[in-house]
């Protein structure tokens, strides 16, 4: 078979075929080439000393402020430990009220202690009726 009946028989698609099979070469050639000089990718594992030496990094804090029957605003909420290695005990919150422009900061101590992947509850009744409550994690002990 001489090479004029091979294009004739597949005519324009035989020409395209092969401009696109090499086309494509080329692209996974580059993207070969660009992939091996990326630096692998870092993964971080939290361990025991890191969790014992940073354990606010490890407590995460969910609320809500809602009002009693008497009207009173109440903080409600609880303290997830995301660590997979240590539990926590002696969870301090500090807790920051705002009414009219004047802040006033608590400390609350979650009576539980929080085993890991574990969370526990808390509710705190803050003096006055404050207009804006805010609670983030001021320390905590690991086990």
């Amino acid at each position: 078979m001489n090479p004029t009946s091979a294009r004739s028989k597949f005519g324009i698609f035989g020409i395209i075929n092969h401009a696109m099979k090499t086309l494509l070469v080329s692209c996974l050639m580059a993207i070969c080439l660009w992939s091996c000089g990326a630096p692998p990718a870092k993964t971080t594992i939290a361990t025991k000393e890191t969790e014992q030496a940073h354990p606010t990094d490890f407590l995460k804090v969910n609320f809500e402020v809602r009002k009693n029957l008497l009207g009173k605003k109440i903080v409600e909420g609880e303290v997830i430990n995301t660590g997979k290695n240590l539990g926590y005990s002696s969870v301090t919150l500090r807790i920051s009220c705002t009414k009219d422009g004047d802040e006033t900061n608590t400390e609350y101590t979650v009576s539980e202690a929080i085993p890991p992947g574990g969370k526990a509850n808390f509710s705190y009744k803050p003096d006055g009726n404050p207009q804006q409550v805010k609670v983030s994690i001021a320390s905590a002990t690991a086990e």
